[in-house]
């Protein structure tokens, strides 16, 4: 199935809500205390939407050959801060393909999009946070060539 990149729309956020519940309910699924509420964030991602530019924001879409959206990618560009040694990056938010569109090549295209958006963007880095027990997701990322750098600890209060 060929997919087709392109910047997301407001015409989307029906079917970018639909992707979205997806996401939100697998990470509210695997650790509740870490992600819960993420279905009340569904508004701010709609002004996000609105206002990429604004915010340094890409938004991305996969369709496929009928314009259905099959995924979707959301990235920042984050200014270097030396209180947590970061050089300036692109961090990408959200990075879901719909499961009947996986091993279509999906994936690999929003992250290929998001690579020539970084560069755009004077960035040397892109990077992506996933959750740690998410075997699938951190196999397909390190097949896309990302590095594990960071384990992330929480400590519930």
């Amino acid at each position: 199935m060929p997919i087709h990149i392109r910047s997301a729309t407001p015409a989307d956020l029906p079917a970018l809500e639909r992707l979205f519940a997806a996401l939100a309910a697998a990470h509210t699924a695997a650790d509740p205390a870490r992600y819960s509420p993420l279905e009340s964030t569904w508004p701010e991602y709609c002004r996000a939407l609105s206002a990429a530019d604004e915010r340094h924001l890409l938004w991305l879409v996969a369709a496929d050959p009928t314009g259905a959206l099959r995924g979707y990618l959301l990235a920042e560009h984050i200014p270097a801060d030396p209180l947590v040694w970061s050089p300036q990056h692109v961090c990408i938010h959200d990075l879901l393909v719909d499961p009947a569109a996986r091993r279509s090549g999906a994936a690999r295209a929003l992250v290929q999009s998001a690579r020539d958006w970084t560069r755009q963007q004077g960035a040397a880095q892109l990077r992506l946070f996933t959750d740690d027990r998410n075997d699938p997701a951190r196999a397909a990322f390190s097949r896309l060539g990302f590095r594990r750098t960071m384990v992330e600890m929480t400590l519930d209060l």
